[in-house]
């Protein structure tokens, strides 16, 4: 039987699927009815529920916003950027820990050998200081900003109790040098699994995908090629 928190459905919709309401405990985590796919006569075969921190925000924009709605909003910040179905996982176990041994699942090849995951820490981008010149150069070498091809990204931004343990990009120099797998002035690491205790705030980013400019024109040019040919008739 799903479980969601009281604020997560309304108590018609919890009798009509089937849920028990349960109180959300000390933890900022709850539970929250996202969909029901009807069952027929026998009632509700499949409820889906979605991770929700009280700290949450959805933000939905296009692609071409990333830049200038997103990244203003990251700036001064430090945070772990995922995947909605990671977020998931990360709401259940209750801490962000990191995938030093690569059972969990990774968007980008290159992950296995960062400096930080290697090292069993969380990885963590960290834009409290950075300036514009450092976060731009970043962008150019990893796009945290949307860095999925078929998923969009959840941001959970630590809280000021977690900074004292960050730790940052510069000890890579002296330990590895230039081979380190790091991105300067913007990556830091979290020695350990970070608990959910010391996120402030979750934000969760819906982006529009848009077809470049490019793209469209020549789409259109084809489409118009097409239809100015005249119908070839099929002989018998």
């Amino acid at each position: 039987m799903a479980r969601v928190s009281e604020a997560g459905a309304d108590c018609a919709t919890r009798r009509a699927a089937g849920l028990r309401a349960v109180r959300a405990g000390p933890c900022s985590r709850t539970w929250r009815l996202r969909a029901g796919v009807s069952g027929g006569a026998g009632g509700v075969g499949l409820v889906v529920v979605e991770p929700h921190m009280k700290n949450s925000e959805r933000l939905r924009i296009r692609e071409s916003e990333l830049r200038s709605v997103l990244l203003p909003r990251l700036m001064g910040q430090a945070f772990h950027v995922t995947t909605k179905r990671a977020y998931a996982r990360i709401c259940r176990d209750g801490s962000i820990k990191s995938n030093q041994d690569g059972k969990l699942r990774s968007e980008y090849p290159q992950s296995a050998v960062s400096y930080f995951r290697k090292r069993g820490y969380v990885c963590i981008f960290d834009l409290r200081t950075a300036t514009a010149e450092h976060v731009n150069d970043a962008l150019l070498k990893f796009f945290f900003l949307n860095p999925f091809h078929r998923a969009n990204p959840v941001f959970l931004v630590l809280g000021d109790a977690a900074y004292e343990q960050l730790i940052p990009w510069s000890v890579s120099i002296p330990d590895e040098g230039c081979r380190a797998m790091v991105i300067p002035y913007v990556e830091a690491g979290y020695p350990r699994a970070v608990p959910l205790a010391l996120v402030d705030s979750v934000l969760v980013v819906d982006v529009r995908r848009e077809v470049p400019p490019w793209r469209a024109k020549l789409e259109a040019g084809i489409k118009m090629q097409r239809s100015s040919q005249p119908e070839r008739s099929v002989k018998a």
